[in-house]
């Protein structure tokens, strides 16, 4: 009888060793799934957050160099003879950058 026991207890202890095998299995292909469908989500935000940043520095710069064009017409209207040439180059070339003429 003793050994009907040990038989019986063997059988109960590998069937819940696969029975937590089988759960710890599934938990990985949950957390696999979770992670494959979070990921474009992720990259979707990162691209959108991305973009808006971008968005909101666009007129901001348009507004600095604005700016910083109209400061350097203000020392050309001054017409000091040795900033003249530096300050006419650097307007033409922020234009050209932009593609004014």
């Amino acid at each position: 009888m003793s050994i009907s026991k040990v038989e019986q207890h063997r059988k109960l202890y590998g069937q819940t060793i696969r029975r937590c095998e089988r759960r710890l299995k599934r938990q990985a292909f949950i957390g696999i799934c979770k992670q494959t469908v979070l990921l474009p989500a992720q990259l979707l935000t990162a691209a959108c957050s991305s973009l808006s940043r971008a968005a909101s520095a666009y007129p901001r710069r348009r507004l600095l160099r604005a700016k910083l064009k109209h400061r350097i017409e203000g020392l050309d209207q001054r017409n000091e003879p040795q900033f003249v040439p530096p300050l006419q180059k650097r307007i033409h070339a922020m234009d050209r950058l932009n593609g004014e003429k």
